[in-house]
């Protein structure tokens, strides 16, 4: 069988071999900046002794804890004016 430069090779692969199951979390989960604001609060409100403790207990990355409260913003934040497509843009990109 010859193909041509501008004919292009389909495989199909049956769904259920493509399909991966995700484990949807419950829906009382916190998000990502939920449990960050948790983590703040409860170490303003001493519920929490150390950054340490107050990550672990809400999930939320030591390091992420730790530059947030430095001031620190994060990266797509911080370099956003580098960047080539602005935030509007990309939530309306396919």
């Amino acid at each position: 069988m010859s193909v041509d430069a501008e004919e292009s090779l389909v495989i199909c692969i049956p769904i259920q071999e493509c399909v991966h199951h995700v484990q949807m979390p419950p829906e009382k989960a916190f998000t990502s900046e939920e449990a960050l604001q948790k983590a703040i609060n409860g170490l303003e409100a001493g519920i929490y002794k150390s950054q340490c403790q107050a990550a672990e207990d809400c999930s939320v990355n030591q390091n992420t804890l730790g530059n947030h409260l430095k001031g620190i913003k994060p990266r797509n934040i911080a370099h956003a004016s580098q960047q080539l497509l602005d935030a509007e843009q990309v939530s309306k990109s396919p």
